[in-house]
């Protein structure tokens, strides 16, 4: 009887995706504004939700997942409800934005590279993030934060 809960919790998650799935009548040409919803309804795209959507597009899940990779604005981990952004282009990089990046993972206990919620953000209330994109017209020092 102990495992009831996560049947129950998998049965919802599910249920909302098959809700997405019909408002966009499983169509493959869909698949980006289907991947948003699920995103917008979880925060993030679970891995298990994005065979589930290749399973009911009839999509290779390839296919799903190189679209959930290629697009920055999809997560595929959970992120806190504020993302500290620190920009790591190759102007940024040169002017040392790597060693601000490495002293928040330090301060959070995180490890640097990934987008960790470490000790104490386990409530997701914060997230750090290395972004190369937010290089696109920086020349050097650029952080951002919601």
């Amino acid at each position: 009887m102990a495992s009831m809960p996560i049947v129950v919790d998998r049965a919802e998650k599910f249920e909302k995706v098959v809700s997405i799935l019909d408002h966009y009548s499983r169509r493959p040409s869909g698949l980006i504004p289907i991947l948003q919803a699920i995103q917008h309804e979880y925060q993030y795209l679970p891995e298990e939700v994005l065979t589930y959507v290749a399973t009911s597009l009839d999509v290779p899940p390839a296919r799903v997942y190189g679209v959930a990779t290629f697009y920055a604005h999809f997560a595929l981990e959970p992120k806190g409800k504020h993302v500290i952004r620190i920009c790591d282009g190759t102007a940024c990089h040169v002017k040392q934005s790597l060693p601000v990046l490495n002293a928040l993972h330090h301060r959070d206990g995180c490890l640097p590279g990934r987008l960790r919620i470490g000790p104490g953000r386990r409530d997701r209330r914060t997230s750090l993030r290395p972004d190369h994109s937010a290089a696109r017209g920086c020349s050097g020092g650029r952080n951002q934060s919601d």
